[in-house]
């Protein structure tokens, strides 16, 4: 599997833009635009190879992608959802959007504070206020779906995915202490539970809505999993169990996930980034509940995704992994990249590397000249 991870990874450094940016898709020979939820996620992706492989290209990247959305970010902190390769973005943010962005840009402030770089106290200040647009929005127009830049709100629409943006509501939490963070946090797990989940666990993006699209389940349940991970909610962790149950009920018989969670597996497409997001959520669980042994349906879960991956002489193809399967054609999807490589990097059974490799490098210099040689490859290679 790791030589798949890796080949992931550098599909991802060949897709950045050159503006830092990342795509929602790549075709085999160009980039389809631009896109920041893409690029948010992306930061703790890149950050995360780096501690695990001590590479440090990756740890650039996840620079330039936050340079990046900053670039755009507005003096209240709101960062606009659709950006265009010339620079103009349209007055429009998601709150979920928002929230995936902040989580990356606050999981690149936490690292540069510790790691003590002079570039820390920037990050942060960018971070908290990419944050704080989210709480002062809620607070002040309770969750829409859009809002325009000045923070008024473009709609009154509510989705339950609201709640994952609690990955920069905790990350925002740890890092200052400040409890608005934790409020808001257990407010999008209230409204997301109470008002969205159904009797068999499955959550619905909107109220008695019929689009239960199975990454939208994913979506709830991965802000659950931030929530009890933080809080120890006992609400959160019975949802969970819930939901991972309805999860694991839609897996397909190849190891994949439907892309309609009440579709009937023959009627609906495979919704390939699924079955990452599905590895992480179903390993927390069974990390916590030995009655929940998942270690099964993650691992067909992880194959069917390495399946998909593509092989390709198109640089901007192999590596990558399609987003519906069988619609997809030759395109290759960010984020289903991006799911994989994560749910790689949270596996327990492999720790971080980084903060071994640098200690290593600083009292062996045979092993740091080693390390100048890998570092010196290409910049979409790892080791």
């Amino acid at each position: 599997m790791d030589v798949r991870v890796r080949r992931a990874l550098s599909w991802l450094e060949r897709s950045q833009h050159s503006s830092g940016f990342l795509p929602k898709f790549s075709t085999g020979l160009r980039r389809v635009g631009v896109y920041p939820e893409i690029t948010g996620y992306a930061i703790t992706t890149f950050l995360g190879a780096f501690r695990r492989y001590g590479t440090e290209s990756a740890l650039g990247r996840a620079r330039r992608a936050a340079d990046a959305v900053i670039r755009t970010m507005q003096p209240n902190g709101a960062i606009p959802s659709e950006v265009g390769l010339d620079g103009s973005f349209e007055d429009r943010v998601y709150l979920f959007d928002q929230g995936i962005i902040a989580r990356g840009l606050l999981d690149l402030a936490s690292h540069l504070r510790e790691s003590g770089d002079p570039d820390a106290d920037r990050m942060v200040a960018f971070a908290l206020r990419a944050t704080d647009f989210v709480v002062d929005a809620v607070d002040r127009e309770g969750p829409c779906n859009q809002y325009r830049l000045d923070g008024s709100p473009l709609d009154r629409l509510c989705y339950s995915i609201f709640v994952k943006c609690n990955l920069a509501l905790h990350a925002a939490h740890r890092l200052t202490g400040d409890q608005r963070y934790l409020r808001l946090a257990d407010r999008l797990v209230h409204f997301a539970i109470g008002g969205y989940q159904g009797e068999d666990g499955s959550f619905s993006v909107t109220a008695g809505s019929s689009l239960n699209r199975t990454h939208y389940h994913c979506y709830a349940l991965e802000g659950l999993v931030e929530h009890h991970r933080e809080t120890g909610d006992l609400r959160s962790w019975q949802a969970l169990l819930a939901g991972s149950t309805a999860l694991v009920r839609r897996q397909r018989i190849d190891g994949g996930f439907a892309n309609r969670i009440h579709a009937r597996e023959e009627d609906s497409l495979e919704d390939v980034p699924v079955a990452g997001q599905a590895a992480n959520v179903l390993r927390y669980v069974s990390g916590l509940d030995p009655t929940a042994d998942y270690r099964e349906p993650i691992e067909r879960a992880l194959r069917s995704m390495a399946d998909r991956q593509y092989r390709s002489l198109l640089p901007l193809l192999d590596g990558g992994f399609p987003f519906m399967v069988p619609r997809s054609g030759r395109l290759a999807c960010s984020w289903a990249c991006l799911f994989f490589v994560d749910a790689d990097l949270a596996d327990p059974r492999h720790p971080p590397l980084g903060e071994d490799r640098r200690n290593r490098l600083a009292h062996e210099p045979d092993a740091a000249a080693r390390a100048r040689s890998r570092t010196s490859r290409a910049p979409d290679e790892f080791p």
